[in-house]
C-alpha cells in the first residue's frame, strides 16, 4: 500500500530553458554513473544488460534505491529571486542551474527588449 500525505507548502518548477540545462548535465552524470555500475560487481547481468540498454539507446539509466533518489535540485531564496542548483548524489558533483549571473542577464535582456518595445 503506497500511503501519502497531503503537504502543502511552497512549490518551485523549472522554465524549459532552465529544465533543458538540467537534462542536459542529468544525461551526462548518469553516463558516468552507469559506465561505472557496469564494472561494478555489485550488480547482476540482467540488470548490467538494461544498463547496457539504456546507454545504448542514449538515456542511461543508473540503479539507485527509489526511496533517496540519486539527485536533488535546490532551490534557495534570495533577495533576487531563486538560486537553483542540481546535487548528484552517486558522483558528488553540483551543477548551477541558476544563479545571480542569470538573474542579471535575464534582468538586462528584459531592460532592454522594454527600452525596443514600440508601446512606450
Amino acid at each position: 500500500m503506497t500511503e501519502t500525505a497531503d503537504v502543502t507548502g511552497m512549490t518551485f518548477s523549472l522554465d524549459s530553458e532552465i529544465e533543458g540545462k538540467f537534462l542536459d548535465w542529468i544525461d551526462e552524470q548518469n553516463k558516468l554513473i552507469v559506465e561505472d555500475q557496469l564494472k561494478s560487481e555489485e550488480f547482476n547481468e540482467t540488470q548490467k544488460q538494461i544498463q547496457q540498454k539504456t546507454l545504448d539507446a542514449g538515456a542511461p539509466v543508473p540503479i539507485y534505491d527509489i526511496n533517496s533518489g540519486y539527485y536533488s535540485i535546490s532551490f534557495t531564496p534570495v533577495a533576487w529571486g531563486n538560486r537553483i542548483f542540481v546535487h548528484n548524489h552517486f558522483t558528488g558533483k553540483s551543477f548551477k542551474l541558476f544563479d545571480y549571473e542569470d538573474f542579471q542577464e535575464a534582468t538586462a535582456k528584459v531592460n532592454e527588449e522594454i527600452k525596443e518595445s514600440p508601446t512606450l
